[in-house]
């Protein structure tokens, strides 16, 4: 069985149930990041197959979604607000979920067999 590798980027209450999850689903956390650049940092040395990121704009930009775009990363951002989902938008993401979403709709979206809107 291959281990998803995940890189977070995520506002810290939803960052720490999310985490859990992941841990007891069979996920390998790469990075908790505190913002877009970290994430494309942890993304160019750990290999990560996925990003988990809050649609805020200190968290979620263009230079993330190209860095990840060629690494071949699926890039997920979770959506706390109406202003989070224009900003997701605005950068081009569809990919998204909303921050209070249980743990099969998050998956769902990591695993993108379902896009929660």
């Amino acid at each position: 069985m291959i281990v998803p590798r995940i890189a977070l980027a995520l506002a810290a209450d939803v960052e720490e149930r999310v985490a859990r999850e992941l841990e007891r689903n069979g996920y390998t956390i790469v990075g908790r990041c505190s913002s877009a650049d970290d994430v494309v940092s942890v993304l160019a040395v750990t290999g990560a197959e996925l990003a988990l990121v809050c649609a805020a704009p200190r968290f979620l930009d263009e230079r993330l979604l190209a860095a990840s775009d060629a690494a071949g990363v699926r890039v997920v951002a979770m959506i706390a607000s109406d202003s989070e989902r224009r900003h997701a938008a605005s950068v081009g993401l569809h990919e998204v979920v909303d921050a209070s979403a249980d743990w099969s709709e998050i998956e769902a979206a990591l695993l993108g067999s379902a896009v929660a809107t």
